[in-house]
């Protein structure tokens, strides 16, 4: 495995970054891009902040409903092919919204395609151990990252407050 690793160019190196780079880029604007025009679709569409707050909230529903999923799929399938599904169907829902909003479709309508959008998002999170690395290290397991971030949360000061007290 680890001649394997020394044989990839810099040059592809460099690409899988960047593609991971993308990749996280679109995943964090399909989910948190709405929350930004929460004044303008209250000021110039006339929805209510609640509603709009619900809207903002729904494609970071979407992804956590299939992030899980995402990741397995990482693990079994391979980075490349999940990670253009994934933007494919990111993508897709973004568009969708995009279309309806620039027609005036309704609320349920908006909401629909930025959960397909949000839905599609999981990847791209889960994604990044292999490219940004830019080879394989043959440790395939998708709760590592997790237990990793659970330590990390454990560690922090205020954690162990609430342990202690």
């Amino acid at each position: 495995m680890a001649d394997r690793v020394d044989k990839i160019s810099n040059a592809r190196r460099w690409t899988m970054l960047v593609c991971s780079l993308i990749a996280a880029m679109t995943t964090t604007c399909a989910t948190a891009g709405v929350a930004y025009v929460i004044p303008e679709l209250h000021r110039a569409q006339g929805m209510s902040l609640s509603s709009a707050a619900v809207l903002a909230a729904v494609p970071t529903i979407g992804l956590t409903l299939t992030i899980i999923a995402w990741g397995a799929a990482l693990d079994r399938f391979g980075e490349r092919r999940v990670l253009i599904l994934s933007l494919l169907i990111t993508l897709a829902g973004t568009v969708a919204t995009l279309v309806a909003a620039a027609n005036g479709a309704g609320f349920a309508v908006l909401a629909a395609g930025l959960l397909v959008g949000g839905l599609g998002a999981g990847a791209a999170n889960g994604e990044r151990r292999g490219t940004t690395a830019g080879a394989d290290t043959g440790r395939r397991r998708c709760g590592g990252r997790c237990g990793a971030n659970v330590r990390r949360a454990a560690r922090h000061p205020g954690a162990q407050q609430l342990h202690r007290g």
